[in-house]
């Protein structure tokens, strides 16, 4: 499957076959239905690190190698755009200065603060997370996923900020149709985890509290859209990036929100 493995090369440095500097349009925005899928491998080897590293750390240093394991495998790619975004944000400058900031590859010190405050966050949240009574597999598996699926949620949706650029091709070619799959896509995972983790144990109750952190997800990709559209006129791959980092920490900020009480 070429879209799958254009995903691959996209968001993560896993090794895919194939040659991918040339796409089309078409088949970037083609791609995005499997973004999710990419999260739920993502999440599947963070899963499968847990359960060794808890065999040999303790649970800070296993939740924190996590973390430096997740970054490895996305190449640093989102926190890059996340960091762009910041910094043109901060710059207050105009839009076209703006747009150019975020095409500078040098991070600039606010950029460089977000990034150190969303991985503290984001350590924070999934230890407490992991220190709750569930399953495991549940929150590991499925923040990768959030953050992938708010990337697609948030192309739909936006329209581009650029005239040029890989990221234009995925957000001017991802459409109602890739929306939908991808979406169809995460609830099937949704359901695979629950089910292997809960097995017949699991209950109504606990499914409505998974869908709370899913509508905390939806909800704010139209946020992240108005957002940018106000600032930039628009979306780039800077700003994707920047969506996925943000969706992630919510969605773990969400499940802690639900599952504590």
């Amino acid at each position: 499957m070429k879209g799958l493995r254009i995903a691959f090369s996209f968001l993560t440095v896993i090794p895919v076959p194939g040659d991918h500097r040339e796409i089309s349009a078409k088949e970037a925005g083609r791609s995005s239905v499997f973004f999710p899928v990419v999260g739920c491998v993502q999440g599947t080897l963070l899963y499968l690190a847990y359960l060794l590293l808890m065999k040999i750390f303790p649970h800070d240093l296993s939740v924190g190698l996590l973390i430096v394991l997740h970054v490895f495998v996305n190449g640093g790619f989102h926190l890059d755009g996340l960091s762009d975004t910041a910094d043109a944000i901060a710059s207050r400058a105009d839009r076209e200065r703006m747009l150019e900031i975020m095409k500078n590859s040098t991070s600039g010190p606010v950029g460089i603060v977000v990034i150190v405050l969303v991985l503290l966050i984001k350590y924070l949240a999934l230890k407490n997370v992991l220190l709750l009574d569930m399953q495991k597999a549940i929150p590991l598996v499925m923040f990768p996923v959030m953050g992938k699926w708010a990337s697609v949620l948030s192309m739909y949706q936006g329209r581009s900020a650029s005239g040029d650029g890989l990221g234009k091709m995925f957000i001017d070619n991802t459409g109602f149709i890739e929306m939908a799959l991808s979406s169809f896509i995460v609830m099937m995972i949704v359901l695979t985890v629950m089910l292997a983790g809960y097995g017949q144990t699991a209950d109504v109750h606990q499914v409505s509290l998974f869908l709370v952190p899913l509508g905390v997800i939806w909800f704010s990709s139209i946020i992240f859209v108005l957002y940018f559209r106000r600032k930039f006129k628009g979306m780039t791959g800077d700003t994707i990036g920047a969506v996925i980092e943000a969706s992630e920490v919510l969605f773990l900020l969400g499940m802690l929100a639900v599952y504590t009480k």
